[in-house]
């Protein structure tokens, strides 16, 4: 295999949530360190090229370091060695950075402490290989979530171009399953990001390849049980690329592929939170229909119009299925959120009760899920913005926002201001 360098500049995202448990134990390193040594914060910040507020804020553990080449500077700086420089990268919640190193190899810089074996012609690891991949849609989603649309593009590249490299080489058919669902989940995760960076007139472009891959993932299966998730990605980024159009005959077509995909999605899933995550964005697609024909006085906002009854009819089923009490609270939050964001594009003032009986969901999972308020809060300004812009709660509610978002979330806040900005 050959020699892969280490980058100087990666972003913590692989261990984000278990490296935020660590926050104390990595600043109370920085800490002793600085101490042995006899530095300030301010001289130990010279040295690395910090303010010493910055340094301050490592070691009372009030954040830790966005990028590894910065923890590579404070080990330099304060002469770690062995255990103790491990224990500092592990703390801020870097470990191994895996690379592609040419056609079909894994590349690990540090093998033993993924647990992974060295590859060998005999033994082509695809546990390894799969162990990279497990989870990772979530990590990609989380690192987008937290503001970093453009490296989340970037890993999905590196990654589908591993998973893509790993199909052509192997003939072991569990294995190409795998690996085919995986490069699935990466691609949705790399258009997410572009629906959010690109801009509206060059995005359709961009994600035309991308839809294409996955329509064509979606063409090898028969199997129900494996092809609505295809199909379930690719309606659901349809409805994301939708939003974007700015053509309305485009718009409108985006809109109505995504509910075809998203249909024939509906008809293969067994999962209760799946089937019901699949509804609330047909409902929403047909919303933002009817919505767009309001907009352009081709509807008047009546419960006679196709639009209106379409998303009647998902509401009730969606209604039946959390009835029946099997969902989870995060989905059921979202269902919720997707139902009063729609009422209030159909022009239908139910909306505010709907998304105000929905905070009290939201706010038992603030703790663990603060997102979920979050998006509750800024279909309520939506609605706010549509119906009384000149509401108090609006300024209050973007304050909450703001709150919430911290620095985690931050890009949450930005767009709420936005929506505010634009509206007003």
């Amino acid at each position: 295999m050959e020699e892969v360098k280490e980058p100087q500049k990666d972003y913590r995202w692989f261990w984000r949530d278990e490296a935020e448990k660590h926050r104390a134990s990595f600043g109370d390193l920085v800490r002793s360190g600085r101490n042995r040594l006899g530095l300030t914060q301010r001289q130990l910040g010279e040295l690395v090229g910090l303010k010493q507020a910055e340094i301050s804020n490592y070691e009372n553990g009030v954040h830790l370091p966005q990028y590894r080449d910065i923890v590579e500077k404070i080990a330099d700086a304060l002469e770690f060695q062995g255990d103790m420089r491990a224990k500092l990268f592990e703390y801020a919640g870097f470990r191994p950075v895996i690379v592609l190193a040419g056609p079909g190899k894994l590349a690990d810089l540090e093998h033993k402490k993924l647990g992974l074996e060295t590859p060998t012609p005999e033994q082509p690891q695809r546990h390894s290989i799969l162990a990279v991949f497990d989870g990772i849609d979530k990590k990609l989603n989380d690192f987008r979530v937290e503001g970093h649309p453009p490296s989340t593009i970037d890993l999905a590249k590196r990654l589908s171009a591993l998973a893509r490299s790993q199909l052509s080489l192997s003939n072991h058919e569990a294995y190409r399953h795998e690996l085919r669902i995986m490069l699935a989940k990466i691609l949705f995760e790399q258009g997410r990001a572009h629906t959010e960076i690109t801009a509206h007139r060059q995005l359709g472009a961009v994600l035309k390849p991308i839809l294409g891959e996955l329509a064509s993932l979606a063409k090898t299966y028969e199997d129900p049980g494996t092809a609505w998730r295809f199909n379930m990605l690719v309606g659901i980024l349809r409805y994301h690329t939708a939003m974007t159009i700015v053509s309305p005959t485009g718009r409108d077509a985006a809109y109505l592929s995504s509910v075809k995909s998203l249909d024939k999605a509906l008809e293969m899933i067994d999962g209760i939170d799946e089937k019901l995550d699949v509804l609330r964005a047909i409902a929403l697609d047909w919303a933002y229909l009817g919505s767009l024909k309001m907009n352009r006085g081709q509807r008047t906002g009546s419960t006679g119009s196709e639009e209106q009854q379409k998303f009647d009819y998902y509401v009730q089923k969606m209604d039946h299925i959390i009835g029946e009490g099997h969902a989870s609270p995060g989905i059921i939050c979202m269902v919720h959120e997707g139902v009063g964001r729609s009422q209030a594009l159909l022009g239908n003032d139910r909306c505010f009760y709907t998304l105000e009986d929905n905070r009290a969901r939201c706010e038992e999972l603030t703790y663990t899920v603060p997102l979920r308020l979050i998006q509750n809060n800024r279909s309520e300004i939506e609605a706010l913005l549509r119906f009384a812009p000149k509401d108090a709660r609006v300024e209050r509610l973007v304050h909450e926002v703001r709150a919430l978002a911290g620095s985690r979330y931050e890009r949450y806040g930005d767009l709420v201001e936005r929506i505010c900005r634009e509206q007003l």
